[in-house]
């Protein structure tokens, strides 16, 4: 008897749209790779996926995009390239029950390619919402440097009656004039145990996302530079990349 071989199916070479057009492949992946052609956006399949579903109208599902991604070579490629009692923290991940209640804050540092230098940034996030409530960039970020950034942000943005913040164990952090600055304004200042970065993991996400959304598309000439690029980040991040953490990416 003959051996008999299965064929797959032809992947389709078009793909429909929910006001029942059919566009060309073609066209999808032309329409994918000008979306990762912005300057910021750093999406993998899924993202992708969710942009075409909501933002462009395509009946398509993440395992066609996967291929058409895989096929044309745009699949992301993962480079793998811290004394007095504190308040440690209780919970591994935060539990926030209203806006604003909970924020998670750490410095990264951004390197300055022509001055062969790195400048510290501060960012807090609101771990609900992941948005970005502030940061800054300078040379250095001492104490004092610390205590007038959160004063600002405070004044910025009307706040609920009880605040947690979630930090690690740097010397500006556990400072006691950062402490007793907290206190004052009667936020519970809370720090994560030594070696467990997963109890930052909000703020240790959003400086994974820089580093790979930013930072390594960009070749700082100056502070000034940096600066002003990441001034743009924070509008595109704020208010424009999609966030598969909260809930909006949703698949079908």
């Amino acid at each position: 008897m003959a051996e008999q071989s299965r064929k797959g199916i032809i992947p389709s070479g078009h793909t429909c749209k929910t006001d029942g057009s059919r566009v060309e492949n073609t066209v999808v992946v032309a329409e994918i790779k000008a979306l990762l052609a912005q300057e910021f956006v750093d999406y993998g399949y899924l993202k992708v996926t969710y942009y075409l579903q909501d933002e462009l109208g395509y009946q398509i599902n993440h395992k066609k995009v996967y291929r058409l991604m895989k096929d044309a070579r745009l699949l992301n490629v993962v480079r793998p390239k811290p004394k007095n009692k504190k308040q440690w923290v209780k919970e591994l991940v935060p539990k926030p029950t209203a806006a604003f209640t909970y924020w998670e804050f750490d410095i990264k540092f951004i390197y300055i390619h022509h001055l062969g230098r790195y400048a510290p940034m501060l960012s807090v996030v609101h771990v609900y919402s992941r948005y970005l409530i502030g940061w800054m960039m300078q040379w250095s970020i001492k104490k004092e440097d610390v205590v007038g950034f959160f004063d600002a942000l405070l004044q910025d943005y009307k706040m609920p009656n009880e605040i947690y913040v979630r930090c690690d164990n740097g010397s500006q952090f556990e400072s006691g004039i950062v402490r007793a600055y907290f206190q004052s304004k009667g936020i519970n200042q809370e720090f994560t145990k030594p070696a467990t970065p997963e109890q930052n993991a909000h703020i240790e996400s959003y400086h994974s996302i820089i580093a790979r959304a930013v930072c390594r598309r960009f070749e700082f000439e100056s502070l000034a530079n940096a600066t002003e690029v990441f001034s743009r980040w924070e509008l595109f991040y704020n208010k424009e990349r999609i966030h598969s953490g909260i809930g909006t990416l949703v698949l079908y």
